[in-house]
């Protein structure tokens, strides 16, 4: 049987998470309304279908909002205008977007490249003073680069709002004001990366979004425009591991994951990170964890302590 490789064939072009907002949420002085994701292609028709009317909109039109909300450009680019910059700016991948209440604004990505946006809808009087102090409504793009960490917080945010918990708004926000974190740090150290760096950082981004899915490396250096060799041999430069080993690293962080949140059998999580067979993942993950996968799951359970091995590589910037 010939398996087709994901990569090749069309990827998710949607998500989007509306959460309902609870008067105890309300009292927190802050809470998430909703967050996704949107993969827009060339000369297709933006905004995307499924939004609430409140926050649909014409992009010729504009729109007004009444809570905050923050668009992350991760791929193509775009135009941005606001009623305190109606001069219309271009919008480039690695640049955030921040809404504010009450503001004036449309947005849309570029009719010939399109772009990849992650964006969050969120309120509340905390919001209100914090924001004030990170960025103005007359300046409301941030270029903050391509970030792995920023993406993989995002996806974090994601699945939790899909969840739906007890607790969410408390965990939401916690991620949310990591990724502002995040955005301004990048910002105040004004780093310039390389455009190598920058590659890479797309490609471990890359390998985030489809860890579920079936690729190769070589697909992935090849969404990057690069030879197989060229991306291995700058990836091992960056991270200090090769794009393989990154690979199987997350794969067991995500294992990791998936044991201690699910009551998943072990040979569905293996299957589930396409794991050859339930064999070959048990062996990685005692060799990556120092314990077989139900051990580790049993311990968690059981409170016992457990060997702390930090799995991801490092991306070092150059100097």
């Amino acid at each position: 049987m010939v398996v087709k490789s994901y990569l090749s064939q069309k990827s998710p072009e949607s998500i989007i998470n509306y959460l309902t907002v609870k008067n105890a949420d309300l009292q927190l002085e802050m809470y998430v309304k909703g967050v996704g994701f949107h993969s827009i292609g060339p000369n297709s028709v933006y905004p995307a279908d499924g939004h609430p009317a409140q926050f649909h909109f014409n992009p010729e039109m504009g729109r007004i909002l009444d809570v905050f909300a923050l668009v992350y450009i991760k791929r193509g680019k775009g135009s941005f205008q606001s009623h305190r910059f109606p001069a219309s700016r271009e919008i480039k991948e690695g640049d955030v977007i921040f809404l504010f209440p009450m503001e004036w604004h449309t947005y849309q990505p570029d009719r010939e490249t399109g772009w990849d946006e992650y964006w969050i809808t969120f309120d509340g009087s905390y919001f209100y003073r914090y924001l004030h102090t990170l960025v103005k409504p007359e300046e409301p793009i941030l270029h903050v680069g391509i970030n792995e960490r920023i993406v993989e917080l995002f996806l974090e945010m994601i699945h939790y709002a899909r969840e739906q918990e007890l607790c969410s708004q408390h965990i939401l926000i916690g991620i949310l004001l990591h990724i502002l974190g995040h955005m301004v740090f990048n910002v105040r150290q004004k780093i310039e990366n390389s455009k190598e760096y920058d590659q890479i950082q797309k490609g471990c981004i890359l390998i985030r979004e489809n860890i579920h899915q079936r690729f190769t490396v070589e697909e992935i250096a090849g969404k990057l425009n690069m030879s197989y060799s060229s991306f291995r041999k700058m990836f091992k430069h960056f991270t200090g591991l090769s794009p393989l080993q990154y690979v199987l690293n997350l794969k067991i962080e995500k294992a990791k994951e998936m044991l201690i949140n699910t009551a998943l059998p072990v040979k569905e999580i293996a299957f589930s990170l396409n794991f050859d067979s339930a064999g070959y993942f048990s062996y990685v993950f005692r060799n990556k964890v120092g314990m077989n996968p139900q051990y580790y799951r049993d311990s968690v359970i059981r409170g016992n302590a457990i060997p702390h091995l930090n799995l991801k590589g490092q991306l070092k910037r150059q100097k």
